[in-house]
């Protein structure tokens, strides 16, 4: 059971969303990439778990004790660490557009998650190796840390600090 948005309407899209998750009953999984906007969750959120750079619709209430997403770090970890393509991002300086930038962003925004939720579970070692591989593929060269408008730079040090990497903080 879920409460939809108090909109008091229903858009065709919202339509789809609902028909998809009536149709699939539970078959297959259904995601929302992060990168779309929270209008477009027909108020599922509480049935999110983050597992990359999508969210899974879980069948239970799946919000941390802070109210964000479950992060699902196993399947987090396997994604980002080991299925996603880099591009190139890491050996070549690049001209990267806004759009890219902002997926780059996105990138290392999911990785810090990623390495919070690990160090949350006392896996500092891993955090660390997660947190150094964000250094290795999204290197300042390409996506300059002083382009991040959310002092991304800052949480950076501090998941380093946390997960005891204290010389590369």
């Amino acid at each position: 059971d879920w409460d939809m948005d108090k909109k008091g309407y229903i858009m065709k899209n919202d339509l789809l969303v609902l028909d998809i998750l009536a149709a699939n009953n539970w078959t297959r999984p259904v995601y929302f990439a992060v990168t779309v906007g929270p209008d477009a969750f027909v108020g599922l959120e509480k049935y999110f778990q983050i597992e990359g750079l999508a969210y899974r619709v879980v069948p239970y209430g799946a919000q941390s004790q802070n109210g964000q997403p479950r992060v699902a770090t196993d399947i987090m970890y396997d994604n980002l660490m080991n299925k996603v393509k880099w591009g190139g991002l890491d050996e070549n300086e690049l001209w990267m557009d806004e759009n890219n930038m902002r997926m780059a962003l996105t990138m290392r925004m999911q990785m810090r998650t990623l390495a919070m939720s690990l160090i949350q579970e006392g896996k500092k070692d891993v955090a660390l190796k997660v947190l150094k591989k964000e250094l290795q593929v999204l290197p300042e060269k390409n996506i300059p840390y002083y382009y991040d408008p959310i002092s991304y730079t800052y949480y950076l040090v501090q998941a380093f600090y946390m997960a005891d990497g204290k010389e590369v903080a």
